[in-house]
């Protein structure tokens, strides 16, 4: 009875040598390819490695700048739909049709601001200006 590990390399060695002489063949049949191509004065173009493009901002400065923006020019603390409202008319431009997860994760993510009550949210700085008055 025959080792497992020596048949198993038997059948490892054979798979390699059909894959090279495919290989062979292959390389062969792109050789006559890129060949007839050449008659025709088109060489073929070496494949482009496929890139996703990035999506340009529509509005121009990214919305954690406009929510900074909105909330330095309110006179006290804003309700996220506030915010939201506000943002839109000072020109953000979006496809979403609804702002207000983004603006939740803007307002979670920022230093600037601070949550001053449910659902409330002011500049860290505002605060402060209105301590020292």
């Amino acid at each position: 009875m025959p080792k497992t590990g020596s048949a198993l390399a038997v059948i490892e060695a054979k798979y390699v040598k059909e894959l090279q002489a495919r290989r062979a063949r292959l390389a062969c049949e792109l050789a006559t390819i890129d060949e007839r191509l050449g008659t025709f004065g088109k060489l073929a173009a070496p494949a482009r490695r496929v890139t996703r493009h990035r999506r340009r901002r529509r509005s121009g400065a990214p919305l954690r700048t406009f929510v900074a923006r909105v909330l330095s020019k309110a006179s006290g603390a804003l309700r996220v739909r506030e915010i939201e409202q506000a943002v839109r008319r000072a020109g953000y431009k979006t496809r979403a049709k609804d702002l207000y997860n983004a603006i939740t994760a803007v307002l979670a993510q920022s230093r600037e601001v601070r949550k001053t009550g449910r659902g409330r949210y002011a500049l860290k700085s505002a605060g402060k200006a209105a301590k020292s008055a």
